[in-house]
């Protein structure tokens, strides 16, 4: 066997390697997020949000991608349970709360009196 086809196969060896700890990786995430604290009763300051503008004015916007570690992610698997449980809408905190389409984003604005 060459130089060449050793280095090759050296080469081989590692891309393999470096796909398996990365898969290893990304299982160990999903693990985590799972087993990260329940929690019951959300609170909509725990989570990240972003101004954003609509067809009908600013609003803030949370995501999942956002709020993925924990404490957070708790937070926000609750607050999008309640949305779902609620047809999408609900009114907490003083916010109105809508969840998007693609269950991954949620938006909310100040509630009016």
């Amino acid at each position: 066997m060459t130089g060449v086809e050793e280095l090759e196969k050296m080469v081989y060896a590692l891309a393999d390697y470096a796909n398996a700890l990365e898969s290893a990786s990304q299982t160990l995430r999903d693990h985590l997020q799972e087993l990260g604290p329940r929690v019951k009763d959300y609170d909509l300051g725990q989570l990240r949000w972003e101004e954003r503008e609509g067809s009908s004015g600013p609003y803030q916007a949370a995501t999942e991608r956002g709020n993925l570690e924990p404490p957070r992610y708790g937070h926000w698997q609750a607050l999008v349970k309640d949305l779902r449980d609620h047809d999408g809408k609900l009114t907490k905190q003083g916010y109105f709360l809508w969840l998007f389409q693609d269950e991954k984003t949620v938006g909310r604005k100040k509630q009016r009196y």
